[in-house]
């Protein structure tokens, strides 16, 4: 997979709301991970999706995903890139009500000690590595505790 390939392929998924790409289309094992961990399938399916940036190196997506982490109708910003001949996804979901607690979207922290917080404009983010790196080290300073 190269930048213009991935790039070809986000187009067409653009051209045809709502927006689906699937780590299967990439061929990316990580992306796929990823979508079927916060989706529970290999689907990554925005509604109203917008192109926000195309570049040499990325590609920049934003809508609405219907579904994830127990919320519905959040605001996705997802930016593509290619390490290694291997597509990879930045995913943030950047407008979480506020007052979200991590219980409600992991219901095994409900009664827990996480009920006592809550956030206000909390960013939750995931994204994958590319091999021989910590997905730590390829995070945004803003994203490390």
């Amino acid at each position: 997979m190269d930048i213009t390939a991935l790039q070809g392929i986000i187009q067409v998924a653009l051209a045809s709301q709502p927006f689906t790409v699937s780590g299967a289309q990439v061929q990316s094992p990580p992306v796929t991970s990823v979508l079927t961990g916060l989706f529970g399938a290999d689907d990554l399916v925005l509604t109203d999706a917008t192109l926000l940036q195309q570049t040499d190196t990325e590609v920049v997506v934003e809508g609405t995903a219907s579904a994830v982490l127990g919320l519905t109708d959040q605001h996705t910003t997802v930016t593509f890139t290619v390490a290694d001949a291997e597509a990879h996804l930045h995913l943030v979901l950047d407008r979480l009500p506020d007052g979200w607690t991590p219980s409600a979207s992991f219901p095994v922290l409900k009664g827990s000690v996480f009920d006592d917080f809550t956030y206000t404009g909390p960013l939750p983010e995931r994204q994958t590595a590319p091999a021989g790196k910590s997905r730590a080290s390829t995070m945004p300073a803003s994203s490390l505790p």
